[in-house]
């Protein structure tokens, strides 16, 4: 989690830390992939979803829609810190400029058949978390 203008309180920060553990704990999925580390499940590696989360006061836009610019700095927050298991293709990040009221989210699904979408059901006791965070 990253929060250079530090927009959240200690206690925000904290709640929304817990949060991105406990989707890398909670929602697993299959990574063919990934060589067998990880617990298993038949055969196959299970593995939770990285989720790294930034939040910033402003973007510089430069000559981009602020729509552009946040997806093109959440893509390069992924590539730069590496997010997910390489092996599994499965990072996702979240980005948030709050004074420009804008999201960039980059959400990275090369598992077989088991997109983090495709579980959204299984992230409800996850999210219902969030909801009530802080």
């Amino acid at each position: 989690m990253c929060d250079p203008d530090t927009l959240l309180t200690a206690e925000e920060a904290a709640a929304t830390q817990r949060v991105l553990v406990d989707i890398e704990e909670e929602i697993l999925h299959n990574c063919e992939a990934d060589g067998g580390r990880g617990s298993t499940s038949g055969g196959h590696a299970q593995r939770g979803y990285q989720v790294a989360f930034a939040i910033a006061r402003r973007m510089r836009l430069g000559a981009d829609s602020k729509e552009a610019a946040a997806q093109r700095f959440a893509k390069g927050l992924h590539d730069r810190w590496g997010v997910g298991h390489a092996a599994c293709n499965d990072g996702i990040v979240l980005f948030l400029s709050k004074d420009d009221r804008q999201v960039g989210a980059v959400l990275v699904c090369g598992c077989a058949a088991s997109c983090w979408a495709q579980q959204a059901y299984a992230s409800a006791p996850v999210i219902q978390r969030c909801r009530h965070a802080g």
